[in-house]
């Protein structure tokens, strides 16, 4: 089983735009409305990649079932999170169908106590014992330290040892992650690069991906590069995957959909060079949809099949 855990989820509003201009009146074509979060996105992926999912998190709910219990609940997704006081988070994203361009306007959520972080370490750990896998996602909430990841890598590896940990974040969420040397990290190539203050070089962005393998403080790096495909090291090597191509309808959640790629390969005991086919064929099938909306695993099938991956160390 995947634990994910969502520490800031939201509700994506998607407006769907053509030939956007700043500055003016733009008029959406059609829009998404729905309850999510990045570890709830990577959650969905790797349900319908075939795996089990389980979701936690934080969940401002104002004392009442909130849109995103209500919206899980839906869908049969198993699920527990921390009630907090608060609403959650609305992150607008204006998607151009055009240019296939996303502008994204975030609100940065509520704001959570000491005790209410204890409380989902707590669930964390607990969760952890039943999974083979337990992945980290997103930005965190007002009042938690950046440091929170590396504290609920921690709590999962006291209690169970063999749960392997992947964690998506940027800034000093990830660099202070990092000194808890995650399984797995996925950032993007702009956080990334900021992040190691590295210019968006491939050549740099596979010697500093490299060195964190080799330095033990991560057990592999995947940075994704959006159409341009994405990179996969490990200490003993390191892969290249070009993008599927793909008629893009979002872009939101193809990085979510990546990582439970990487994890469906990884918890089946796939070839390394394998996590990278699965987690660029599930991005693919996800930037086809709308929204937040998931890949289908039948859709990523088909991409599988045409894609290649070179090992470039």
């Amino acid at each position: 089983m995947l634990t994910t855990v969502t520490a800031n989820p939201c509700v994506d509003l998607t407006l769907f735009v053509r030939d956007f201009k700043k500055g003016a009146t733009n008029r959406p074509v059609f829009s998404v409305h729905e309850a999510a979060g990045k570890g709830v996105n990577v959650a969905r992926a790797y349900r319908a990649l075939g795996g089990e999912s389980f979701c936690t998190g934080f969940d401002f709910s104002e004392g009442e079932t909130s849109l995103l219990e209500r919206a899980l609940a839906a869908e049969s997704m198993p699920h527990e999170f921390v009630p907090v006081s608060g609403k959650l988070r609305t992150c607008v994203k204006i998607f151009d169908e055009t240019n296939a361009e996303m502008t994204e306007v975030n609100e940065s959520g509520g704001e959570v106590s000491p005790r209410d972080e204890a409380a989902l370490l707590s669930l964390i750990a607990s969760a952890a014992e039943k999974s083979e896998f337990l992945s980290l996602s997103g930005s965190l909430p007002r009042g938690v330290s950046p440091d929170f990841y590396a504290r609920a890598i921690a709590a999962a590896r006291a209690a169970a040892p063999r749960c392997r940990i992947a964690v998506d974040a940027a800034g000093e969420t990830l660099g202070a992650a990092l000194a808890a040397a995650p399984d797995l990290i996925k950032p993007n190539e702009s956080e990334f690069c900021a992040l190691f203050g590295i210019p968006a070089e491939p050549g740099e962005i596979v010697k500093a991906a490299s060195a964190l393998t080799e330095s033990g403080k991560a057990g592999a790096v995947c940075v994704s590069m959006g159409e341009r495909g994405a990179y996969l090291a490990f200490r003993d090597a390191a892969y290249f995957c070009p993008a599927p191509r793909v008629t893009v309808r979002s872009l939101q959640a193809a990085g979510d959909a990546m990582l439970a790629g990487l994890i469906f390969a990884a918890t089946r005991g796939e070839a390394p060079e394998k996590w990278l086919l699965f987690g660029t064929a599930m991005a693919g099938a996800t930037v086809s949809r709308p929204g937040s909306e998931i890949g289908r695993r039948e859709e990523a099938k088909a991409l599988f099949a045409g894609l290649s991956v070179e090992k470039i160390r």
